[in-house]
């Protein structure tokens, strides 16, 4: 009689038995793509943005782009109306005081 024994637990839940197998499985294949992903997609992106901003000069693009007519309200190289002069002014002096 022992030896049907462990025939009958085998029997019991096999369902449940075979989902904690594959649950796991998942959980490790997933997690491993996870970091796979990171490893050779995101951090290199990342890297390769900050790259980029370093040196990204957003004036000299936006004078770029309006000088070949991309904007219909830009006129490029216009003189700016002194009021506009004058807040720049204030804001560089205010940008020049914190950085002291």
């Amino acid at each position: 009689m022992s030896a049907s024994r462990p025939a009958v637990a085998l029997l019991r839940r096999p369902l449940q038995n075979e989902l904690k197998k594959h649950v796991l499985i998942a959980f490790g294949l997933s997690t491993a793509a996870a970091l796979g992903y990171r490893a050779i997609v995101s951090e290199p992106r990342k890297k390769h943005y900050q790259e980029f901003y370093k040196n990204y000069d957003e004036q000299r693009h936006f004078q770029r782009m309006a000088e070949a007519g991309v904007f219909d309200s830009v006129t490029p190289n216009a003189e700016k109306s002194e009021w506009i002069v004058e807040y720049e002014k204030q804001v560089d002096e205010a940008i020049a005081a914190l950085r002291k």
